[in-house]
């Protein structure tokens, strides 16, 4: 009986798989499985080398011996890095072939982290720094490239979400990781871990990757002109938002030239480019088709989105509740696991067009980590750690992955595979550009809520004088044990009092920041339902219709 049906539940089960898995299952070789392992370690290696940064920066700046000016010049260093790094690491592909330009990257990436470890000069920090965001720069467009090559187009879904969850888990996991390494190995190891992701990159990389014959045409007849103008405006940008918070914006002359000079070399290198020379730096053409714009404009709400779980609640913990990032990882860790079902959801929806398709997907992820922004905003006080965050956190770990996997389907459909580097340099140059914008804008509002917030709070406690005595009475006696004389006693009650509006303030102003950060994902999702189908907007496609 048991031999009888055998047959008949292989059978089962190969359907089952067909069904949920359509076309031939992937045959993984040695040199396809080495390439994917490369792209991904050199991915995460990137961003989890700049999370670590982020997190511990106190550490950082302190091990240095930085003050917090000086701190923040590095900050802006490795900005503007990123973004130079990927239009040059795109032109060099193009030369050099993706196999030498990931590779080399992978390299300076670790050696720039091991001479940050070791404390050099100031002026060398800020030039290791620069160059160390632009090794970051190269390496995630050419992550991508890597992966879409070796990937069939069957699993063209599988491929987005083995890169982009660099982008969404990986600094989930960045908050635990780095404060075990603070706690056991000091500052200098959260330079010194990105070499371990690196050595599977260069190990994995050096045998999966194919081997390609240079190209020396691109190099000889590169838009020197265009290149300047285009790097040179991108690195301005990236440099005016990083610091456009710290010197409040237009108040400040450095941020005024930068912002005006950053916008004025962009617009030259468009005229350049659309008027002048059809140079290969810049495919003119992507930005005919409608999911290539959306999508690259797409990733601005997306970058204000993912700020809800990666940068307002680490600061509500650390300022409210004083969280140290070893903390902050059991709470962050709340919007990673849910990941994990998300990326597989998503990817067998997208593979079977289940749902009704990629858009459904897009908003369904904007409304999901919408809702989770807005229930911490509505809930946020106090008493709240990191238990009460568990809902919200959760909903948006959803909801992310819904969010840049499909975008990212959407944007690749419509390409050619001659135009891979052209498109990963249009998405990732917007990816870094939109990053540090979106949290200069979310930093900006919520300093400037704090402050709308604390003076509405003390002019209702000038206002309001019999509570006012009242309050300052019990502090007074509360204190008074503490106190040489009375009027030490009222010093130190008023300091209290005003400390309390300090923290109302900022528990405020981290709710109406939310709050924010879910119109703006709501908006993104609204843009989300704009995009056309899957391929509609596919040269062949065009090709067909005509």
């Amino acid at each position: 009986m048991s031999d009888s049906l055998g047959p008949a539940v292989s059978e089962v089960n190969s359907r089952l798989k067909s069904r949920l898995f359509p076309g031939s299952l992937i045959r993984w070789d040695r040199r396809r499985f080495s390439a994917c392992v490369a792209a991904i370690a050199a991915a995460w290696m990137t961003v989890l080398g700049a999370r670590y940064v982020v997190l511990g920066f106190a550490d950082v700046r302190g091990g240095l011996g930085l003050g917090v000016d000086e701190g923040t010049l590095l900050s802006s260093a490795y900005a503007a890095g990123d973004v130079v790094g990927v239009v040059i690491g795109c032109w060099l592909a193009t030369a050099l072939s993706l196999r030498r330009v990931l590779l080399g990257a992978t390299l300076l990436f670790m050696a720039t982290s091991v001479l940050m470890a070791f404390s050099p000069p100031y002026a060398a920090q800020v030039i290791v720094r620069f160059a160390q965001g632009m090794a970051g720069g190269v390496l995630l467009p050419m992550a991508i490239v890597a992966l879409l090559r070796t990937l069939p187009a069957r699993h063209r879904a599988l491929a987005l979400a083995l890169y982009t969850s660099a982008s969404t888990l990986a600094p989930q996991l960045a908050a635990a990781i780095t404060g075990w390494l603070l706690d056991h190995w000091g500052w200098r190891a959260l330079f010194l871990a990105n070499l371990l992701p690196g050595i599977f990159a260069l190990i994995a990389g050096f045998y999966g990757l194919p081997r390609e014959r240079l190209r020396l045409r691109p190099l000889l007849h590169m838009d020197r002109f265009g290149m300047l103008l285009f790097v040179g405006g991108l690195g301005m940008l990236a440099c005016a938002f990083d610091q456009g918070n710290r010197l409040d914006w237009l108040q400040a002359t450095p941020i005024r030239v930068l912002l005006f000079a950053g916008t004025v070399a962009i617009c030259g290198f468009i005229y350049h480019v659309v008027r002048v020379r059809h140079d290969r730096l810049l495919n003119v053409e992507l930005l005919s088709r409608r999911n290539i714009v959306l999508g690259i404009l797409g990733i601005l709400p997306f970058s204000v989105a993912v700020t809800g779980c990666s940068y307002v609640i680490p600061q509500f913990l650390i300022q409210i509740h004083s969280y140290h990032p070893r903390e902050l990882g059991a709470v962050l860790w709340d919007a990673g696991w849910p990941q994990l079902i998300s990326f597989a959801g998503a990817v067998v929806c997208l593979d079977r067009k289940w749902l009704g398709g990629p858009r459904r997907l897009l908003v369904l992820g904007g409304v999901l980590v919408a809702t989770g922004a807005l229930h911490d905003s509505l809930n946020i006080d106090g008493s709240w750690e990191g238990g009460e965050l568990r809902i919200g956190q959760i909903l948006q770990g959803l909801g992310l992955p819904l969010i840049l996997l499909p975008l990212l389907y959407l944007y690749v459909g419509d390409l050619l595979p001659r135009e891979g580097l052209h498109a990963a340099m249009a998405f990732n140059v917007m990816r870094s550009i939109c990053g540090t914008a979106g949290l200069a804008w979310v930093s900006t509002l919520d300093r400037v809520r704090e402050q709308t917030r604390s003076n509405v709070l003390m002019d209702h406690v000038s206002t309001s004088s019999a509570a006012v005595s009242a309050r300052l009475d019990a502090l007074i006696s509360a204190v008074s044990m503490r106190s040489s004389g009375s009027d030490q006693a009222t010093e130190q009650a008023l300091h209290l009092l005003a400390s309390n509006v300090r923290l109302q303030s900022q528990i405020l102003a981290h709710a109406d920041t939310l709050a924010a950060i879910a119109v703006v994902t709501l908006i993104g999702a609204v843009l989300a339902a704009f995009m056309m189908p899957y391929g509609s907007g596919h040269p062949s496609s065009n090709v067909r219709h005509a």
